[in-house]
Parts: C-alpha cells; structure tokens; sequence
C-alpha cells in the first residue's frame, strides 16, 4: 500500500498547508488531499515542487506500507484511541465537564465513522472489539 506521508513530514517541520500552497503554488484543496490521503493521482510536477519547498526527498512524502501489516495497525490504533478516549469521556461526565465530554464525543464518533467507512466495520463490532480490548482481549 502506498502511504503519502507529507501531513506528518509538515507537522515536523512546521509548516502549514497554506504555507506550502503558497509556497509551490499549488491549490491548498490538493495540498489537503494529500495531506489526508485522499489524492486519487500524485502529479509528477507536484511532487517536485514540494520536494523542492520542504527540501525534503520523494521518500519523505511518499511511503510504500505492507497491506496487511498497515490495516493490522492502523485499526489497532484506532481501538486504543477510542479506548482512551472514551474513558477520558467517562471522567468528564462524572465530574459535570459537560463542554469538555461533549468534545470527546465528537472524536469517539469520528472514530466510529472512520471505522465504518475505511474499514468496513459496523458500529456494533467496533465496540465489540474496543471492549475486549479492555478485559484482555486480542488486538484486533
């Protein structure tokens, strides 16, 4: 599978995408598609620009992930966040933080639809498996 990796080449660096649209003079709706790995074809030209702003290689934007060693992991973490993440709600709601719970639940339901959505799993079993996950179950 192949991973664009320039959302986290600019968070270490530091740069914004507005910054890099500015920059390359490309429209900051493509620099966001990549950064979100949503781009459906990576121009050849593009790719150069950035290299050439970031000072950065091809390989710094571009990776190429084993299939099932990048599925494994990336729901994996997202169990684990979800896991953290609804234990944090939990607290918030004991202690009155209503603002601060009601943020949190926005992030489980992102959760949840990216679980539906790039994954495939419904609803049900993605809290399934985060709750196995809490008495010791498997990682995913």
């Amino acid at each position: 599978m192949i991973k664009i990796t320039l959302a986290d080449l600019m968070l270490r660096m530091r740069w914004r995408r507005a910054d890099l649209a500015r920059a390359t003079g490309i429209r900051p709706t493509t620099i966001g598609n990549w950064c979100n790995e949503q781009a459906k074809y990576i121009s050849l030209e593009h790719l150069d620009l950035i290299c050439t702003a970031l000072d950065c290689d091809v390989y710094d934007i571009i990776a190429r992930e084993a299939e099932s060693t990048t599925w494994s992991a990336r729901i994996s973490t997202l169990y684990a966040m979800a896991q953290g993440t609804q234990a944090r709600l939990i607290e918030y709601e004991r202690a009155g933080k209503t603002d601060e719970a009601k943020y949190l639940k926005g992030h489980i339901d992102a959760y949840v639809r990216i679980a539906e959505n790039f994954y495939g799993i419904s609803e049900d079993l993605f809290w399934r498996a985060v709750e196995s996950r809490k008495v010791g179950g498997t990682n995913g």
